[in-house]
């Protein structure tokens, strides 16, 4: 319903600058679908890693799954020009439903499982820092303990590692943190 609800004032308001959702029967609304269904696997990945007791081979193969997910979203921001999912010189909705989880994948994986994905996409970096590049954005972003901190009330608790307990620790603000 609530892409009906954009879908709408983007039809109603098109002085108020371009499309958040792409016209229906567009090339771009058909690459939409399979984006919105990629962030859903990414999701998953991520479930599967985070929030499962998992250890030994089951965890590497849940690390390899979920970093593989994350290589395919990188790939999936090569294929338009500029920083954003359907191209363009503003975010669109996939844009924005990737942000809302990404936020909490990157502090979640870094936190639980000491996966640093910052640093090792470019394209996934270039679309974080456009992302950060917009005061609207900034304005919304979460610091990484907040989110880790809400994350049990929103998806239930994540499952660490011993190696991510350094990382953890700081991000905690523990362990040199503050130095």
């Amino acid at each position: 319903e609530s892409i009906d609800i954009i879908r709408r004032l983007d039809d109603d308001f098109p002085e108020n600058g371009p499309r958040i959702v792409p016209l229906l029967g567009s090339p771009e609304a058909n690459m939409a679908q399979d984006l919105l269904q990629l962030e859903r696997e990414l999701q998953s990945a991520w479930f599967s890693l985070v929030f499962y007791p998992v250890e030994g081979p089951t965890l590497t193969k849940a690390r390899q799954s979920f970093l593989g997910m994350i290589a395919l979203v990188d790939d999936a921001l090569a294929t338009t020009p500029g920083p954003w999912f359907l191209g363009g010189t503003s975010p669109s909705l996939i844009d924005i439903q990737f942000v809302c989880h990404v936020e909490r994948i990157i502090a979640s994986v870094l936190y639980f499982k000491d996966i640093q994905l910052i640093g090792k996409y470019p394209n996934f970096d270039t679309w974080l820092e456009a992302w950060d590049d917009r005061p609207s954005y900034l304005a919304t972003k979460s610091d990484f303990y907040t989110l880790i901190m809400s994350i049990p009330s929103q998806n239930g608790p994540g499952y660490s590692i011993p190696e991510a307990k350094l990382v953890a620790s700081q991000i905690c603000g523990l362990e040199g943190a503050w130095d």
